[in-house]
């Protein structure tokens, strides 16, 4: 397993078309503006060979109040 450190809006110029056989993001998109995140999406998709796998969590607070 390799970690790369970087823009994730530069992944098209960085990764080739098809390199990886899954592109995984977890709760990123929402850090971004809604044309950039949807370009990520796009772009994470031209590097997927076969499949984007995107999670996005909503915390939610569930404490009691006494």
């Amino acid at each position: 397993m390799s970690i790369f450190l970087g823009d994730a809006r530069e992944i098209t110029t960085i990764f080739d078309r098809d390199l990886f056989d899954v592109v995984t993001s977890f709760d990123l998109i929402e850090h971004f503006e809604k044309n950039e995140g949807l370009r990520l999406l796009e772009d994470m998709t031209i590097i997927a060979k076969k499949k984007l796998l995107y999670i996005h969590r909503t915390v939610t607070s569930r404490r009691k109040r006494l």
